[in-house]
């Protein structure tokens, strides 16, 4: 991941967004746990918002399965033996939320950080939000066409002013967000956009010695669309649209 992030390269890891604030060096919430137990998440929240003297029987502690044999974890120190009450719930609740968003995997979570930061020590990261290191890595779904044509370079004898260019933006915008996605995958090797551009930029090159029937071919490694010079938008859209 660091070394994705380290080359300008988009990777495919839709962890829960908790992944990322481990990696960020921030505290869990209680709307953390809605991501991977909506269940456990709701029953939390609930009681938070009521009087639980005399309804919930539970201890700071919780039980867990440990391949096949159920032990019990103290979520701090004698927790099985300290009951919860509505004065200590807030307590329990962000014990639980630590636990279930961290604690639990504490050995894992401590060497994907220690991994990461080898390559990307925390202070390069540390303003990013996890939404924004999300997209750092994964890239943006949503491709924003006239953000993409203003950052792309021509080559070969093609500039932005010129008629097949012109014709290919106007098939890109006509695109479904699929449609985009693929043509991204094919000319680039990732069906995202990356957060802050591509590197090296995205680049339309003019085909030679091909008619204008021919498809188009690329060079991922470059980011690289060699657009044969179509003379329509309809001849373009057949020769891209599959």
């Amino acid at each position: 991941m660091a070394k994705a992030i380290y080359d300008r390269q988009l990777v495919d890891v839709p962890f829960c967004k908790m992944i990322y604030k481990h990696l960020l060096g921030l505290p869990a919430t209680l709307g953390d746990l809605a991501d991977i137990d909506p269940v456990y998440h709701t029953s939390l929240k609930w009681m938070l918002n009521n009087d639980i003297d005399g309804i919930i029987d539970e201890t700071f502690s919780i039980t867990v399965d440990n391949f096949g044999e159920r032990i019990t974890v103290d979520l701090k120190k004698g927790g099985r033996n300290i009951e919860v009450t509505d004065k200590n719930k807030g307590s329990y609740v962000q014990a639980v939320v630590n636990w279930q968003m961290g604690g639990a995997m504490k050995l894992q979570i401590d060497n994907l950080r220690k991994g990461f930061y080898e390559i990307v020590p925390i202070h390069e990261i540390a303003d990013f939000t996890p939404d924004e290191l999300s997209l750092l890595l994964n890239g943006k779904h949503d491709i924003d066409v006239n953000e993409m044509a203003s950052q792309s370079k021509y080559t070969g004898g093609y500039d932005k002013n010129s008629t097949t260019i012109q014709f290919f933006w106007v098939a890109v915008k006509s695109f479904s967000k699929e449609e985009r996605g693929k043509l991204l995958q094919f000319a680039t090797g990732t069906s995202r956009a990356p957060l802050d551009g591509f590197d090296p930029a995205f680049t339309v090159t003019r085909a030679e010695g091909v008619d204008e029937n021919a498809l188009p071919t690329a060079h991922t490694c470059f980011n690289q669309l060699v657009l044969p010079e179509y003379k329509s938008v309809e001849t373009l859209m057949a020769n891209t649209v599959t």
